[in-house]
């Protein structure tokens, strides 16, 4: 190779070299993107807010440090700060996601009809920006008969709207059972490109308002069930506006405002948009809501930004990044505190699959003469030449010439605990209840002996094989709901089939035709089953919502050849 060839391929190298890391930041950007639209345009859309903003937190770890532009990385987290301020009410985490929107790229920008009002000042003030002199002007609301002006309005100014003639449904007066997410559905209106929805609680101050998107001509947008956690009723109008958010027309107003009754249970439909389920009740929100320095118990939570400590709700501390807390844990705007209620009792996965490992562990009592006549035709112990699968017998002619034990010299095994064999075994369970599991357990073992022993008039013959097939049914019951988290201890009652086998090491004494006394090496083996009965306990810790490790213990046993075994298990375990 000449030295001009070779700089021709160093060249090239370093070429594709610096060209790999664009290529793949160009693929990356593009399913960035697309991850992009599916937050926003399937699950934000769908008020699956929290899965929305999980696809965004994806999309940028897939990004990484090098591998999307910064343009992309920073459409990922205004839209990540649009849901945030948007729906889930939550303006600390969403200046959080401005800010590192302009990290990325300080020239980010948002459209200002998709967001409140409250929001797009929140995103110029991240930004360093002042707000551009269209969008502080007044725009159609409402004030109250005071003239106090809308909260989520940043200028501040006054926003007057008549009650109109807009069309929503549900219509005023529906009832909707605590905790069940609100589908409001508007008329479609020519000229309306955006509408703002504002709701509260009767009595409760200021309105909080969230964005309705516009979608097949129809105005949308869900009130969470946050609002409607409790009993009561739900005043709510809409702002219906053209692209200069100039009012159009509106579904009540601040001072005649439509409204929802909040009860515990109703007949009525649960509201749905066009096409679409009803969304799912938040049953986890029907713990009654404590508020600062009221009492708090399993029963009644503390709201939003509290903790609950010895009894009693105490302020949260603010935060916008984990830094900012001492467990270095920030979730929603606040420090997540320690709380001493009882954890939730969800229902757990139906199916759990493990893979295991265990030792047999034989309790062996004391046996004198083991491999003496007396034993033999029992058929306690099998008798073999050490390490050999060669079969001794107390017979002269079958002991390769070598003679019979002496009498009182054919070995004997001392009471204690002795290694058996091995198994592999693979678990499945189903659930019940969250307390009570049926399942099973099918493995293999592995240190069998050789077959099996059998004399027939003073004949001794080799007879069934080492059975390393293990079935085994079980039922289980759990001393800790299998619905929390954490460790899961239980107890449970077990019968199968199996077969055990454990080897001792013995020395007999034998007396040689010559008149010499030798000592001779046997392997006396105990085949135990190939049934059992049993039951013991054991523990399952979780390491997450589908996995754990499980250590359990089996108390065996054996049947028609009796013996007593213990049998440790460790393994991990699948939850579906």
């Amino acid at each position: 190779m000449t030295p001009r060839q070779l700089l021709r391929i160093l060249i090239s190298v370093l070429v594709v070299s610096l060209s790999l890391p664009v290529l793949a930041a160009n693929r990356r950007d593009a399913a960035t993107l697309k991850k992009i639209d599916e937050a926003l345009n399937v699950h934000y859309l769908a008020a699956d807010y929290d899965k929305a903003e999980k696809v965004l937190q994806s999309a940028l770890e897939a990004c990484g440090t090098k591998f999307c532009s910064g343009e992309v990385l920073a459409k990922a987290y205004v839209a990540i700060g649009v849901i945030r301020g948007n729906a889930k009410q939550d303006l600390a985490g969403a200046r959080t996601a401005f800010e590192s929107a302009k990290a990325a790229d300080p020239n980010a920008t948002l459209d200002a009809t998709v967001v409140t009002p409250a929001v797009l000042a929140l995103f110029y003030k991240a930004m360093g920006r002042e707000l551009p002199p269209e969008q502080t002007k007044a725009k159609p609301a409402q004030t109250s008969d005071s003239g106090m002006s809308d909260s989520n309005d940043p200028a501040g100014s006054a926003r007057v709207s008549p009650a109109g003639e807009l069309h929503c449904t549900p219509i005023s007066a529906h009832e909707i059972q605590t905790a069940q997410p609100i589908a409001v559905v508007c008329e479609p209106l020519e000229g309306v490109v955006r509408a703002e929805l504002y709701y509260r609680m009767q009595g409760e101050g200021e309105y909080t308002a969230i964005l309705m998107s516009v979608q097949d001509g129809t105005l949308r947008a869900t009130i969470p069930c946050e609002a409607v956690a409790k009993k009561g009723k739900l005043e709510i109008y809409v702002i219906a506006q053209d692209f200069n958010k100039e009012m159009i027309d509106t579904f009540g107003n601040r001072v005649t405002p439509a409204h929802y009754r909040i009860v515990d249970k109703t007949k009525q439909p649960v509201p749905s948009f066009p096409g679409t389920a009803p969304p799912k009740r938040c049953e986890e929100l029907l713990i009654v809501v404590a508020k600062e320095g009221e009492a708090c118990s399993p029963t009644k939570a503390c709201k939003h930004g509290l903790y609950c400590a010895e009894g009693t709700c105490l302020n949260a501390p603010a935060c916008e990044t984990d830094s900012d807390c001492d467990n270095k844990h920030c979730s929603s705007g606040y420090c997540a505190m320690n709380q001493d209620l009882p954890e939730v009792d969800n229902v757990p996965k139906k199916f759990m699959f493990g893979l295991h490992a265990g030792l047999d562990i034989w309790l062996a009592p004391t046996v004198k003469q083991v491999c003496g006549d007396e034993s033999l035709l029992a058929g306690n112990y099998n008798c073999y030449n050490s390490g050999e699968d060669v079969i001794y017998v107390n017979t002269p002619e079958k002991t390769n010439n070598l003679g019979m034990a002496n009498p009182g010299a054919a070995g004997n095994v001392d009471a204690g605990v002795r290694l058996a064999t091995w198994r592999i075994l693979l678990s499945g369970d189903y659930v019940l209840t969250n307390h009570f599991t049926i399942g099973g357990r099918l493995g293999w073992a592995f240190g069998g002996g050789p077959q099996a022993i059998k004399l027939t008039n003073g004949v001794a013959e080799q007879t069934k094989r080492f059975l390393p097939v293990h079935l085994e049914a079980r039922a289980t019951l759990w001393l800790k709901s299998l619905g929390k988290t954490g460790l899961h201890p239980y107890v449970h009652v077990s019968l199968g089939v199996a077969e055990v086998d454990a080897k001792i090491p013995i020395n007999i004494r034998l007396t040689l035709n010559g008149g010499q006394v030798i000592t001779r090496p046997i392997d006396a083996w105990r085949k135990m089953g190939t049934t059992f009965v049993g039951g013991g306990g054991g523990a399952l810790y979780d390491l997450g919502k589908k996995f754990g490790v499980q250590l359990n213990l089996n108390a065996m046993y054996m049947l028609p050849s009796t013996g007593l075994i213990f049998e440790p298990t460790l393994g991990a375990v699948l939850k579906f």
